[in-house]
Order: structure tokens, then sequence, then C-alpha cells
């Protein structure tokens, strides 16, 4: 947590430096509002390590979040990082 803490609060400072703060909060805004959003994804997190905090439950809540990070990297279509990969590998060296 304290990791995250600070580095949300260096991309604020940087973002405040450089005066795109603007910028930053439309582009937050867009990623948890209108289409294809990830607020789904943030609260689907956010239960599974609840549920993982349970010793027991813990091996479950591991597998599931493999999966969700699978659907994460999936949803993104054409554009993920996997995706212009392989095209890259199907168009061969020119």
């Amino acid at each position: 947590m304290p990791v995250f803490l600070f580095i949300s609060s260096l991309v604020l400072i940087v973002s405040a430096i450089k005066g795109k703060q603007k910028d930053l909060f439309a582009l937050l805004k867009d990623d948890f509002t209108g289409d294809r959003n990830f607020t789904v994804f943030v609260f689907s997190i956010g239960l599974l390590c609840a549920i993982g905090s349970v010793d027991r439950l813990k091996p479950v809540s591991n597998a599931f979040l493999a999966l969700l990070l699978l659907a994460i990297v999936l949803a993104n279509g054409r554009k993920n990082l996997f995706g212009n990969m392989l095209d890259q590998i199907k168009e061969g060296t020119a």
C-alpha cells in the first residue's frame, strides 16, 4: 500500500509540474466511465483479494486472480501487447 501511495503521489506531482493534470484526470475519467470501463475489473480484484485473506480460500482466490488477469489482457482486443506481437509475427520480415 505505501508503494501505491508513493507512485500515485509521484504521478500527481509530475502532472502538476508539467501542467497536465486536466489531461490526467480526463484520462482517468475515461478509464472508469463510459463504454469499456475498468470498474468491473477493479471491483472483482478487490473482492478476490478480500476472499484471499481467508487462509483456506487463498488458492481459489489466486486461481481466480490469474483468470481475471488473463481476461483483462484479452479484453483489450488487438490493441494489447500480445495482439501487436502476433501481428508482427504473422507479417514476418519484409
